[in-house]
């Protein structure tokens, strides 16, 4: 039986959200969460390979894709996002579902978790963010390098992506194009995707919409090194350390077998991320860079292990995978042997509707 996938506009009280449909209407809910600067088309591939007893659902969130440019308030971390998750499963009428949360997706979804966890068949988190946000912290327990989280926010590589969207530089040869970006950060180096999906997928990513209370936020200037702290609006600034935390997770009375498969290779999210302000200061390409003893890198890796390890002592359960020779995408980069996890995961899980 051959899988269709339908699209269609959703309006919630909150937004218009562009959703993507496919299995059967009876099937067992899934819903795909998608990273930061994609959508909802980067699981077409993953949809027209799953069983047609799920009804699987892939939406842009706001500012994403052909969904509402809707202002982000990042002094709340995820939480617009994750509200927009719950009320699209009202407006769907789907009690409750398996989750996917990819990159920032995984931020959301675990967000979500901590309010609606009874709305949760599983998670499956892939290649996501920390529980406790993007830069500015020193430890697994997400400790703050310092109060005002200098480092984490719309800093130079947030406003250098800006720079690509308004440029549109899609040259193949360019390792800082909007091309050289996704074959060398999204993917490891070499694991090159078909041409014409790939010419897609970087379509996509164009119609992010891009500003102050958008994509990537409003910048902050602030007198710990290296010289910003997060901003109140915006993406980047709600994925901020400062903002962004959900070390609760641990304590939600109904937990959800979480599934989390990473890439090995994976530079965005990593003990050893490339753009983290640490190694940027390293390599001066941050001046000034005050050392390792005052400024060490976030052990992203590290962290959520840690917050994983605490919810399953605490009587959840969780399984960690790690794909080698993968970067940030294991769902394009692997996607037999992320699919093979995948399904064993939902079988595993389906039976408590």
């Amino acid at each position: 039986m051959s899988i269709e996938i339908k699209s269609q506009y959703i309006t919630t009280p909150r937004l218009t959200h562009y959703v993507l449909e496919s299995g059967l209407e009876t099937g067992i809910p899934v819903i795909f969460v998608h990273g930061n600067v994609i959508t909802s088309a980067y699981f077409k591939q993953i949809m027209l390979q799953m069983p047609s007893k799920y009804h699987c659902y892939a939406y842009d969130q706001r500012c994403y894709g052909r969904s509402s440019g809707v202002s982000i308030d990042a002094t709340k971390g995820l939480k617009d996002f994750s509200d927009d998750l719950y009320y699209l499963m009202e407006t769907l009428n789907i009690p409750k579902a398996h989750l996917l949360g990819w990159s920032l997706g995984g931020g959301v979804v675990m967000q979500f978790a901590t309010e609606h966890s009874d709305r949760i068949l599983s998670i499956t988190l892939e290649a996501s963010i920390s529980p406790y946000g993007y830069y500015g912290t020193k430890d697994e327990r997400g400790t703050l390098i310092f109060p005002d989280a200098a480092g984490s926010g719309v800093g130079p590589s947030a406003l250098n992506l800006k720079s690509l969207f308004e440029n549109k530089n899609i040259d193949e040869n360019d390792p800082k194009s909007m091309v050289g970006l996704f074959r060398n950060a999204f993917c490891k180096p070499g694991n090159r995707l078909p041409e014409e999906l790939e010419r897609e997928y970087i379509e996509e990513i164009y119609l992010t919409k891009i500003g102050d209370d958008f994509i990537p936020g409003n910048y902050q200037a602030c007198e710990n090194w290296p010289g910003w702290c997060p901003g109140d609006r915006g993406l980047y600034n709600a994925i901020s350390s400062k903002c962004y935390n959900v070390e609760s997770i641990i304590n939600i009375e109904i937990k959800p077998p979480i599934v989390w498969i990473r890439g090995e290779d994976d530079i965005i999210i990593s003990d050893n991320c490339l753009l983290d302000p640490a190694n940027l200061g390293a390599s001066g390409k941050i001046s000034n860079y005050p050392g390792e003893e005052v400024y060490p890198k976030q052990p992203m890796v590290r962290q959520i292990r840690s917050v994983l390890e605490r919810y399953q002592e605490n009587g959840g359960r969780y399984r960690e995978f790690s794909i080698q020779n993968c970067g940030h995408s294991p769902q394009l980069e692997k996607e037999a042997e992320f699919l093979s996890i995948y399904l064993e995961n939902l079988e595993e899980n389906s039976s408590s509707l």
